[in-house]
């Protein structure tokens, strides 16, 4: 089904009166071709895996959204590539997809051809035993997190994603004001809900978390991938058949990304003051806007990464230095890189600056082609070691002990579609600030079980 949607969205295009049967077109159509079978294999070999993320983002973003940009002849952001610069860019995403491909590899430890033997594990229900210390401790450290959520952002925030938001997520603080909190809170109604499926009680604890987790991640008031990667994360928590039936994953992410990507979008620059009707008008326009927006712009940003490497030359690594210290506040470094989509725009003098950057770009801006290369034999190596490990203890472990790349796992799915999308420096944020808050708790929690099993 995710295959026959995508291919759909692949040949629409075609179908159009301002259709063009050009190189530009075959080279859109054979990255879409290319990105569906290898979304294919990958859904084939496991039920759900960052592979399968890797590849939706791929086609969407590096093949049918820029084809509809291209017949439209229109581009995100006002740029007007020459038919080269579209080329190139086409060549470069698909270098990128080849190599990715080769260095992420397969793994068919629960491979289709394997479904039967594997039944009897993928069937089960996710559960994890812990101890009524445990219970209290995530309880109580949900009620914490959420007062310190409102304390930090006002009440008003907890329900519409303001401009003060948006501001406070782009920045080093996040990592502390908002992401961390959060992140307890949903990992802690994940444990409290796989233990209360498997002792049959402490639901009341469940419960306080899961309200403490609709106060501090409701959805209007979230960017999109965060909507994505908690609600996502806890329907494969709660819901064996995401494990069971191939493709079900990638059917609602990509459906989410149709719908859900542009409507949530909206309530961004929705204000506190708009009234109804106007909140109603930003909310249509988003959903009928389709290709044209700068959500999709993924692949044109890259025509802006040309001409300021042409001007400027490459960062030779300053920008993946300014991601991988993320957590170094500036007033500490003053001269900490900002994100590679404001450098590149503010460098153009264009009014908007907080752009997204796809990581393919992100290693281009840092060490040119090979630098592309790099980051796909870097990011395929890590995904492939990731997925591998993950399936491996989903088979391997007993039901009661969840570990902590369990815990973890189903929430980065979506987080890596953000790391994709980028910027870098942005993303790694989240994805390692929601990793340090959920090994903090489950390392607390197991300890706290472990000592009511066995005390002194």
């Amino acid at each position: 089904m995710c295959i026959i949607v995508l291919a759909i969205l692949l040949i629409i295009p075609f179908t159009k009166e301002n259709a063009l049967f050009t190189s530009v077109s075959l080279a859109f159509a054979i990255n879409g071709l290319f990105g569906m079978v290898m979304l294919w294999i990958s859904m084939a070999d496991c039920p759900y895996s960052l592979r399968q993320v890797h590849w939706i983002f791929y086609v969407t973003f590096f093949s049918i959204a820029p084809l509809n940009q291209y017949f439209a002849s229109f581009w995100p952001w006002g740029y007007s590539p020459s038919e080269p610069q579209i080329l190139s860019t086409c060549l470069l995403t698909l270098l990128w997809g080849v190599v990715f491909s080769f260095a992420s590899g397969r793994d068919k430890r629960v491979s289709q051809d394997k479904a039967d033997l594997n039944e009897k594990h993928m069937s089960q229900k996710m559960v994890f035993r812990l101890s009524p210390a445990a219970v209290v401790f995530l309880s109580l450290g949900s009620i914490v997190c959420t007062t310190l959520l409102i304390a930090t952002i006002g009440i008003g925030s907890l329900f519409i994603r303001t401009s003060a938001g948006v501001d406070l997520d782009s920045s080093s603080l996040a990592l502390i004001a908002t992401v961390c909190p959060r992140a307890f809170v949903f990992g802690s109604f994940a444990l409290l809900t796989l233990n209360a499926r498997l002792k049959r009680r402490h639901y009341g604890a469940a419960v306080v978390a899961g309200v403490c987790l609709i106060l501090t991640c409701f959805p209007a008031a979230l960017a999109r991938f965060n909507i994505a990667s908690i609600y996502l994360g806890l329907a494969i928590f709660l819901f064996p058949a995401f494990s069971r039936k191939r493709g079900l994953f990638s059917f609602f992410l990509i459906v989410g990304f149709l719908l859900a990507y542009p409507l949530f979008d909206a309530f961004k620059y929705i204000q506190e003051s708009a009234s109804l009707n106007e909140s109603w008008e930003i909310i249509i326009n988003s959903l009928t806007s389709g290709y044209s927006t700068g959500n999709y712009d993924a692949f044109s940003i890259m025509f802006w990464c040309f001409d300021y490497v042409q001007m400027y030359g490459v960062a030779l690594g300053r920008q993946l230095i300014g991601a991988l210290l993320f957590f170094i506040p500036r007033t500490l470094w003053p001269g900490k890189p900002i994100p590679s989509g404001e450098l590149v725009f503010s460098s153009m003098n264009y009014p908007f600056t907080d752009m997204s950057f796809a990581l393919p770009f992100e290693g281009f801006i840092n060490f040119g082609i090979m630098g592309l290369v790099s980051f796909a034999i870097v990011y395929g190596l890590v995904v492939r070691k990731v997925d591998a490990k993950y399936w491996r203890q989903r088979l391997s472990i007993n039901q009661d002990k969840v570990t902590i790349l369990a815990l973890y796992y189903p929430f980065l799915l979506c987080l890596t579609f953000y790391l994709l999308r980028g910027s870098m420096m942005t993303t790694f944020t989240f994805v390692f600030g929601d990793l340090a808050t959920m090994t903090i708790l489950y390392c607390i929690s197991n300890i706290l079980s472990k000592r009511s099993i066995n005390p002194k």
